[in-house]
């Protein structure tokens, strides 16, 4: 290795290490106060993981995918049984997205701005507090930014293109909308490498190859089922948005079999547990018919209420930008501050609708100590981390900057984390955590719209000198 590769490496290797020693010791705090936090959606997700590890995969309905299972799998294969094994594994996790976003903004933009950046992420309280819920999010962050950082900055080669395409597919099998962004990661990725069409084509199919090795095993096994695709259930996700805000047509022609339970839906906006009944009482998971009937439903409701649906876009945009009653940072710092046992609840970490045995190997308490007394405090401010009006703004300004200066790929993969974020307001997906992804993508893009802001500006002041000289000059020629 040459003194100057060594040079560059160390450039690289301090941002990086500073910024996972912090978000290892800031971790480490919280680990000692707060709880694994299990809701309703964690318990699907626990009892699922123990089946996979008793060898059993029927038990993954058609309508979810198997990552998160089979990372909790895992965690219970190598670290043994209990909630500090997740909270571990997670914090670990968190860790080392921290640590990607460090290396990303040193490798495009400096040490000052890793540093600086990479600081902020790795205490951010959006991003950490999911850490400690048994829920999907902090895989999705890790794999999402792993992705992003990838398309950025490495160079367009096929051992970086098949590990871009893997962690496409590993975000695919955690949360089937990640999907949106292969086509736009792929172009991106092909557009960077020089060459013309041949080595585009080539770094695409590099990008495939990786998503097929992550993805191709759970592909077949839901062909043999009869499910096309990752999961089963789009036109499910568009129904349930439009009956949390009351957007649904109640005139529309159903079935026999789902009218009586229709009749018991409110004409309002309905309840994530009255929408879930709807679903029991009529037998739809698993049915792809009646799946069906619930798109056609949407799409219809759109048609006939097209200002009810516009207010719910609204209304899913300020939850997205985890702004005002869909704080969904807020309420999770709340939720994780309390002890369940003031809830009634059977442990101190469980926040649960009904209790289950099942649930007895992960029960914890918590601390209830500095930390926990520091989110509660942020959750009654209404402080969750770097706010996300500046994020988006940055988003578009740092895209935009990237597109003007012919960085076409670059752009390309930015466009894709803005469609994720207008997927869900588009879905109607009201809670702010589904945004997080593209959000915590968004921070390498802050120096992008930074120096983008200092030229346009520079630029500026640079006319106006010129404006204010001119007069004086041909007033000079003329005397």
């Amino acid at each position: 290795m040459t003194a100057e590769a060594a040079t560059k490496r160390s450039h690289l290797r301090h941002p990086v290490l500073f910024v996972a020693l912090l978000a290892s010791a800031v971790r480490l705090l919280v680990l000692a106060d707060i709880p694994l936090i299990i809701s309703n959606d964690g318990v699907g997700y626990l009892s699922t993981a123990r089946e996979i590890l008793s060898g059993r995969l029927d038990t993954i309905p058609a309508v979810k995918t198997p990552g998160y299972p089979v990372f909790l799998a895992g965690v219970f294969g190598t670290m043994g049984l209990g909630g500090l094994s997740v909270l571990v594994a997670q914090h670990l996790v968190g860790v080392a997205t921290a640590a990607v976003l460090a290396f990303a903004l040193c490798r495009l933009y400096g040490k000052r701005w890793a540093i600086c950046l990479g600081s902020i992420a790795a205490v951010s309280p959006s991003v950490l507090v999911w850490e400690c819920y048994a829920l999907t999010e902090t895989l999705t962050v890790f794999s999402v930014v792993l992705a992003f950082a990838i398309s950025l900055c490495a160079r367009p080669r096929w051992a970086w293109g098949v590990t871009l395409g893997v962690a496409l597919g590993l975000a695919c099998l955690v949360r089937p909308t990640m999907q949106l962004l292969i086509p736009l990661f792929t172009l991106g990725w092909a557009w960077r490498r020089r060459g013309g069409v041949g080595q585009g084509t080539v770094a695409a199919l590099a990008v495939a190859v990786g998503v097929l090795v992550s993805t191709g095993p759970w592909l077949v096994y839901n062909a043999q089922r009869g499910v096309t695709g990752i999961a089963r259930g789009g036109g499910v996700a568009f129904w349930w948005g439009l009956g949390l805000h009351g957007a649904l047509d109640p005139s529309f022609a159903l079935p026999p079999n789902m009218q009586a339970a229709a009749l018991r839906l409110p004409q309002g906006p309905a309840t994530a547990p009255q929408l879930a009944q709807f679903l029991t009482d009529t037998g739809t998971p698993g049915n792809a018919g009646l799946e069906g009937v619930l798109s056609a439903w949407a799409r219809a409701s759109v048609q006939k209420r097209p200002l009810a649906y516009a207010k719910g876009a609204l209304h899913t945009l300020s939850g997205q930008l985890d702004m005002g009653a869909g704080n969904d940072t807020a309420w999770a710092l709340e939720r994780a501050a309390r002890d369940g046992r003031e809830l009634g609840q059977a442990a101190g970490n469980f926040q649960v609708s009904e209790y289950s045995p099942e649930l007895e190997p992960f029960r914890m308490e918590g601390g209830r100590g500095l930390i926990a007394r520091a989110a509660e405090w942020l959750a009654r401010n209404q402080l969750g981390g770097l706010p996300r009006i500046p994020l988006l703004l940055g988003a578009i300004i740092g895209g935009v900057s990237m597109a003007l200066r012919r960085r076409w790929g670059e752009a390309l993969v930015v466009l894709g984390t803005g469609g994720l974020f207008m997927l869900h307001i588009a879905l109607l997906l009201p809670h702010g955590r589904y945004g997080l992804p593209a959000c915590a993508c968004w921070i390498l893009l802050i120096p992008e719209a930074a120096l983008a802001i200092t030229y346009l500006a520079r630029n500026a002041r640079r006319q106006q000198r010129t404006v204010q000289v001119q007069p004086a000059a041909n007033a000079f020629r003329k005397h």
